[in-house]
């Protein structure tokens, strides 16, 4: 979650100008990386015959995770029901467990079908290791149709389904100056005084926009300023330009796009509103928060 700060400065010409500035705090992680670290190999097998790799054998498979220290990931898998040579099949089944250090005696996964939920380490390590048994029937055919030396790479494509990505404050919402009774409006297009976030991840990449929303602003002694969110204060711009926001919505709702089919795609979001003083509103400067949570998909 990202926190985007709203300003608002004094409200009566005969007050003296009374400017605040907050910061705008952003829990960006650190990226994940998998490394296929080393195959699951079961060597040489016999028609009729199964033959089982344990998870603490040099033969088993092991992924490394690296990223943000105790973050939560998600781990899927897509594994093959069957190793296959030409036209000839040979079972598999899999076994599975994962650990912040590099030990196998850690917690197991359960089932290859669904994600299986991790914490990375404090210093942000994750060590997967793989396991399984091949079962060749008593007919495995002869030759190199009988797979006799099988070697599976699972690949680096450990699918990560909390995986994180960049997402940034980059600008407040400022309403600046306004006066007691006199709404003031801020557009999703306005270049220097629209709120905007940065967001960026991998290229065609669903994500889900959800704004949470102040419906006042807090002031001098309590005293709070309401602020108002309309249908098409939100906007999108896969070129990080105010110019461009090719979608618009109602940020009170929630959006998913999809990011733009370029390497490390870098687009912008950006956020206008309305702030409505009373006639007898209290001078002095007013903030408030608007959260956005972002999910990558």
């Amino acid at each position: 979650m990202l926190a985007l700060g709203l300003v608002a400065a004094g409200a009566a010409a005969a007050q003296a100008q009374n400017n605040a500035t907050i910061n705008v705090t952003a829990a960006v992680q650190q990226p994940i990386v998998v490394t296929a670290a080393s195959a699951l190999d079961f060597g040489q097998v016999f028609p009729g015959v199964p033959k089982g790799v344990a998870l603490g054998s040099a033969s088993a498979g092991r992924f490394t995770v690296t990223g943000q220290g105790s973050a939560g990931v998600s781990l899927s898998f897509v594994v093959p029901a069957n190793l296959t040579f030409g036209l000839n099949n040979l079972p598999i089944s899999f076994t599975g467990s994962f650990n912040g250090i590099n030990d196998p005696a850690g917690s197991g996964i359960g089932s290859f079908a669904g994600a299986t939920g991790a914490t990375l380490s404090a210093t942000g390590n994750l060590f997967v290791f793989v396991g399984g048994t091949v079962t060749p029937s008593v007919s495995q055919a002869a030759g190199r149709a009988t797979l006799t030396t099988l070697s599976l790479a699972l690949g680096a494509a450990l699918p990560l389904a909390a995986q994180q990505n960049g997402v940034t404050g980059v600008r407040d919402l400022g309403f600046g100056l306004v006066f007691q009774g006199i709404a003031r409006v801020i557009s999703r297009t306005d270049a220097v005084n629209s709120g905007r976030f940065d967001l960026s991840g991998k290229k065609n990449r669903d994500v889900q926009l959800t704004f949470v929303l102040p419906a006042v602003m807090t002031g001098p002694l309590g005293a709070t300023l309401p602020v108002v969110f309309g249908a098409d204060d939100a906007g999108y711009s896969p070129t990080q330009s105010v110019g461009n926001e090719t979608v618009t919505w109602d940020p009170r709702t929630s959006q998913t796009l999809t990011l733009p089919n370029t390497p490390n795609p870098k687009v912008s979001v950006f956020l206008g509103g309305r702030v409505n003083p009373a006639v007898n509103q209290r001078a002095g400067s007013y903030t408030g928060t608007v959260i956005l949570t972002v999910v990558f998909f």
